[in-house]
């Protein structure tokens, strides 16, 4: 069964006058009407004034009799010409109406009528995401296009639109919302292909997707740096000072923007991983953690032994899954991480109270920040190569190169 094609629609912003002596205000538009593809379907969008009403009438009058193929008509007017954002919301309403109705590919003219009415249709198209612009050009004089000379020139408002997104998306990545701001940029099109593969690029490492951040970088020479830190975090394992000096780095950013439960777990979870890290280069990796091993290379006190006992009786035949606390026990005394003071282990035992554990409490900043702080000053002093790992953990800053990609013509 086949299906009727559905006809292209232009909009056409009226305003009045005759803008000079060598212009001809609804002759002009008649002349750029009739330049649309056969069988197109056009409309007028005058504002209420009785003079900018009767040249939208004229207008359609002399189409008809010129083009019987097209369907033109009066299909909105603005109610206060001078007003943007009346004129804004009017036109936003007309184009979501058409959107709705399944009309063909929309192109919009707001190249007559009050510089309100003008700008307002363009700042709709944008708002809607809708059709493309075209404005009319032609041989000038006095200022105005001389009737008989119009062209319609469009404009890509697709463009437009991804610009906009862009610029939304760079807010969102100076407050820490990397998600949000690569799916924002991954709706801007091919317009501008750094700013979507660098907001993937840190949405994706951010959430310590270290492969498919690697395949958002690719090929983008400013990514580069990036990469090389990506491809050494996916290389290493699990338990190791680079992993564990990513999740510091991501605890960093997480306080940064004001996410304090956040930047908590994630020190938590790096305290954890430098531990068992440490426990690998004590030639003690996770496949070799049972019980008796354990007890013979750490000499723990009673109270672990009877612990580490228990949890092998539960399952005989598989390697311990150690928790933080067992791991910096094992460790003591000679683990720098495992000399935290009271104070500091109180604060990381508060993860266990967040929605990140088994509660729904709030921490402190400053407590956090405190924390992060010695953890840190400790990873550097037992690990050298900490200090560079951890900087090559942050991310890059990339909003400038955005912009200017955003600025390129």
């Amino acid at each position: 069964m086949s299906t009727k094609p559905v006809s292209p629609c232009f909009l056409f912003t009226v305003g009045t006058g005759t803008a000079g002596r060598h212009s001809n205000l609804a002759q002009g538009l008649v002349n750029s009407i009739l330049k649309t593809p056969s069988h197109s379907v056009v409309g007028l969008v005058p504002s209420s004034s009785p003079d900018s009403v009767g040249i939208a009438e004229l207008v359609i009058e002399d189409v008809c009799i010129r083009r019987k193929d097209l369907d033109i008509s009066i299909v909105a007017r603005f109610s206060n010409p001078d007003g943007l954002l009346t004129c804004r919301r009017e036109f936003r309403l007309l184009l979501q109406q058409l959107n709705q109705a399944g009309r063909g590919e929309l192109t919009v003219n707001p190249t007559s009528g009050t510089k309100q009415m003008t700008a307002a249709a363009t700042l709709a198209c944008l708002d809607e995401g809708l059709g493309r612009l075209a404005f009319i050009t032609g041989e000038r004089a006095d200022g105005v296009v001389k009737t008989g000379t119009e062209q319609l020139q469009p404009v890509d408002a697709a463009r437009l639109l991804a610009e906009q997104r862009i610029r939304a998306a760079l807010i969102l990545l100076e407050h820490g919302d990397f998600a949000a701001a690569a799916r924002l940029s991954s709706l801007a099109g091919n317009f501008f292909p750094f700013a979507t593969a660098a907001t993937a690029t840190l949405a994706e490492w951010h959430r310590l997707n270290y492969a498919q951040a690697l395949r958002a970088a690719s090929g983008i020479e400013d990514l580069a740096e990036a990469r090389r830190s990506l491809d050494r975090l996916r290389a290493a394992p699990e338990f190791s000072i680079e992993r564990g000096a990513d999740m510091l780095a991501l605890a960093e950013r997480e306080l940064r923007f004001d996410r304090p439960e956040e930047a908590l777990s994630a020190v938590y979870r790096a305290v954890e991983l430098l531990s068992k890290a440490r426990l690998c280069e004590l030639d003690c990796p996770p496949d070799q953690w049972f019980a008796e091993n354990l007890i013979r290379r750490f000499n723990p006190d009673e109270r672990l032994r009877k612990d580490l006992l228990s949890m092998q009786q539960a399952n005989p035949d598989k390697p311990l899954m150690l928790g933080l606390v067992k791991c910096l026990t094992l460790l003591e005394p000679d683990f720098a991480l495992a000399k935290l003071d009271r104070d500091h282990r109180d604060i990381l035992r508060q993860r266990n109270e967040t929605r990140f554990g088994h509660g729904g409490n709030s921490v402190a900043p400053q407590d956090v920040d405190r924390l992060l702080a010695s953890v840190r000053s400790r990873a550097c002093n037992q690990w050298p190569e900490m200090r560079p790992l951890l900087d090559a953990s942050r991310f890059p800053t990339l909003a400038p190169l955005i912009r200017k990609e955003l600025d390129h013509e």
